[in-house]
């Protein structure tokens, strides 16, 4: 039993703790129980989690990139981002790609958005927001 925990703990590092709840979860309503004998079907839920899984609050994919669309393209005065994560996958989307990507632009944003979501659970740290209406401003100049 000694050696296994090692194997586990090698392979689960790269895991957040608030992920590995919801995926035994989804485990356990997939299969009726979880009786792990490696860490692999875990890890395999872990990264098919998406933001609203984790059940810290994120927006659904979805969700988050109405409200990205949104702010870039029909602003508000006085709208806030409603999270870092947010806003950090709209400057994702929206500055920072190239023009290079073979998929649609709401899926690069979900790739993007589940991508930040998972370092913010890993402890990056994002800025803060600024006001909806710079963000849009940036892209007319």
């Amino acid at each position: 039993m000694e050696e296994v925990a090692p194997l586990w703990n090698d392979e689960l590092k790269a895991i957040p703790l608030e992920a590995i709840e919801p995926a035994i979860r989804k485990l356990i309503a997939k299969k009726g129980e979880f009786v792990p004998s490696s860490p692999l079907p875990l890890i395999e839920v872990c990264n098919e989690l998406q933001p609203e899984d984790f059940q810290q609050g994120f927006k659904s994919c979805q969700k988050a990139y109405i409200e990205a669309y949104g702010h870039i393209h029909a602003p508000k005065d006085g709208a806030r981002w409603s999270c870092p994560t947010v806003y950090a996958a709209a400057v994702e989307t929206f500055f920072n790609r190239n023009g290079t990507c073979v998929v649609s632009e709401r899926e690069y944003f979900a790739r993007c958005y589940r991508k930040i979501v998972w370092g913010f659970m890993h402890g990056d740290a994002l800025e803060n927001p600024p006001p909806v209406k710079e963000v849009s401003q940036s892209l007319e100049d």
